[in-house]
Order: structure tokens, then sequence, then C-alpha cells
């Protein structure tokens, strides 16, 4: 048996047996432990809780039970701010990050956005 590399796979194969749900409260210590490992300077898990306190989305990615990504919103008015989009080190390729981007501006729109902004460190 041979390995497959995610960048060999087709572009939805990773789609297949993934899922999303709203993030939980329990969530956050597989949250931060994907922060972590993705972002130099990551998010503090206070950070996340002012998220879910002001009832901002919050979405998890899960495969067989486990985080694999996230992705957390903000909506105001006619605009929202794509604030965290994060897929998991080791799952990229595998248009994961694109289907929660889809599914963060599905929401966003149902909230009544008009425009959504990414801001974007030149380093990442």
């Amino acid at each position: 048996m041979s390995a497959v590399r995610a960048d060999d796979m087709p572009p939805d194969a990773g789609l297949r047996d993934a899922s999303l749900r709203p993030m939980r409260e329990a969530d956050l210590d597989a949250v931060m432990r994907i922060e972590s490992q993705a972002y130099p300077f990551p998010w503090t898990p206070g950070i996340f809780r002012d998220c879910m306190r002001a009832d901002y989305p919050m979405w998890v990615q899960e495969r067989g039970g486990t985080i694999i990504g996230y992705g957390v919103l903000s909506i105001a008015a006619d605009e929202a701010h794509v604030l965290n989009l994060c897929t998991a080190p080791g799952h990229e390729g595998q248009g994961l990050g694109r289907r929660m981007l889809q599914a963060l501006l599905r929401i966003a729109r149902a909230g009544g956005a008009r425009r959504v902004f990414l801001e974007v460190r030149p380093s990442n």
C-alpha cells in the first residue's frame, strides 16, 4: 500500500468525508492546537471566546470526529469580515478552505452583508 499525498488527490476528494458544523466551546482545545501549528502569531483562546460571546458565526470542519479546520465571521450592518479561516496543516490542497469560505459567504449573505472583507498579511 502506498501513501497518497494531498497534492495528488482530486480537488474534492477531501470534501466527501468532511462535514461543517457550528463551533462549540468544547472545540477550543482542538482549534487552538491547529491555530498554534498554523500561525507564528496565533489567536489566543480569549480571542475565540470573545468571538463566541459576541455571537459571531464560528464553524468547524470535521473528518471522522476530528476538527481539521475552522472559520470565524463578523457581520455588522451590510458588511462582513472573515476574521479567521484555517485548514489544519497536513490537510491543505483538498478544497477544505474553499468550502469553509463558501459557507461563510452564504452565512454573510443570509445575515444581510452586501460586502465581505478579508484582510491578509503579506507574510500569509
